[in-house]
């Protein structure tokens, strides 16, 4: 809580903030041990903005049948709060024996195509080539590090990092065996997305590679470990690869502006993110990519909304949303064992999105060619913007730009502030090493 005290001067002046302060103070000054509970659970229902959320337990009078339940759940976007034990039919879907397959249920015993087991075949054969070199013995030790050099381990894996290291840390984390994932099918579609990938200079596929790896360190840390199931990091490092998949190298703002065939087709909400979902989970759809065919039909449905969530969650727009909920919740010890779905789920999408802006907290080196990169592809959508004659955004100005003062804005407005909620969560050795 050291980190959390010291970051009082970071406040953004949210009402939320002073809100729960001011509860705060008078649950200090409450007489009595019911007005203080009272006080508690006042700042407990805020925190989990469970202020406008209806109980399907207590509608209709507490009498309400189960197949209208039933219907409100699964039409009006409404959640049966039934705590586990209520109907005594509790049903684990994080564990891949419990329930039967998708492929068992609809008879989908395929075999692999030609295109599968050879494909596959050879991404095997290359990770056991690059995984005998002495170079890449070096790296696989540190792989968990948060200093690792993503750069090298592309160059050192012959341009496959992120095929390579989505493998490597699937196994470590023992997700193929746990989930029976088809390892031929995950090999082929991580190459897929990789592939996917475009040659910009800062959303291509190293950029992936670096918020895989950066993903992985964070559910890793000890204070985050007893929050996530395994099907929650099968979600985090899923949703960490594909997150910026068919980037085009131009923003939301650019695509909205010049009315982009997917501003249109998102109605420009989220944009790029919702293409970069889609387009990858279309390759999910197709028989021989689809490496989760073995996840039972809640797996499947509880790990889509999870990775969707994760990806629409790296918007920039709901940056400072985000950060402030999280600072309350945080403020409020929301992030403990046991805690509610809901609250791990915001607090995984808030982990990826430290994951895809770590650049500015990182060691100098990776740091500063993060910069130029990103600065290169700015200043391209800026020749853009002048050529379509549109505004040049903010920063997007090749010959009027401070990089120094860009960066500096970014570190100070919206790495710091966050990463000293964020880290304050996870503890050490995390706040000394990403701070």
């Amino acid at each position: 809580r050291a980190a959390y005290k010291k970051s009082r001067y970071l406040k953004l002046g949210s009402p939320v903030e002073r809100v729960i302060e001011l509860l705060n103070d008078l649950k200090k000054r409450a007489e009595g041990e019911t007005m203080q509970a009272d006080l508690e659970w006042i700042i407990q229902v805020i925190a989990s903005e469970k202020l406008y959320s209806i109980d399907l337990r207590n509608a209709g009078g507490g009498k309400m049948d189960s197949e209208m339940s039933a219907w409100l759940t699964s039409n009006m976007g409404l959640k049966n709060n039934s705590k586990e034990g209520d109907d005594g039919d509790e049903t684990d879907t994080t564990n891949a024996d419990t329930v039967t397959s998708l492929s068992q249920a609809e008879g989908l015993k395929r075999q692999e195509s030609d295109f599968v087991s050879e494909g596959g075949g050879r991404e095997l054969a290359l990770i056991d080539e690059v995984s005998d070199t002495a170079e890449m013995i070096q790296l696989m030790s540190k792989i968990n590090e948060w200093d690792f050099d993503p750069f090298e381990f592309h160059r050192v894996t012959q341009n496959s990092g992120l095929v390579v290291a989505a493998w490597k840390l699937f196994e470590q984390h023992d997700l193929i065996n746990k989930f029976r994932l088809s390892q031929h099918r995950f090999l082929v579609f991580f190459r897929k997305v990789q592939d996917g990938y475009r040659d910009n200079p800062y959303h291509n596929c190293v950029h992936a590679l670096d918020v895989i790896l950066n993903t992985n360190y964070f559910i890793r840390q000890e204070r985050v470990v007893p929050l996530l199931t395994p099907l929650d990091r099968l979600a985090c490092l899923i949703a960490a690869a594909i997150h910026d998949h068919e980037h085009g190298g131009l923003n939301n703002n650019f695509l909205m502006a010049t009315k982009h065939e997917m501003a249109i087709k998102y109605n420009d909400q989220s944009v790029l993110e919702s293409h970069h979902v889609a387009s990858a989970w279309a390759l999910l759809l197709q028989e021989d990519y689809n490496f989760l065919r073995a996840l039972s039909r809640e797996q499947y449905v509880e790990l889509r909304d999870s990775v969707i969530q994760i990806v629409l969650g790296t918007d920039m727009k709901f940056h400072f949303e985000h950060y402030t909920k999280f600072k309350t919740k945080q403020a409020s010890d929301t992030f403990q064992d046991g805690c509610e779905r809901e609250d791990v789920k915001f607090m995984m999408s808030v982990l990826v999105h430290c994951a895809d802006i770590a650049n500015p907290v990182k060691p100098l080196k990776v740091c500063l060619k993060w910069t130029r990169q990103v600065m290169e592809e700015f200043f391209q959508q800026g020749e853009l913007e002048a050529q379509s004659g549109l505004p040049i955004s903010p920063f997007y100005d090749r010959e009027k730009t401070s990089i120094a003062q860009c960066q500096m804005g970014f570190i100070n407005v919206l790495v710091k502030p966050l990463y000293t909620e964020f880290t304050a969560l996870l503890g050490e050795p995390a706040i000394t090493e990403c701070m």
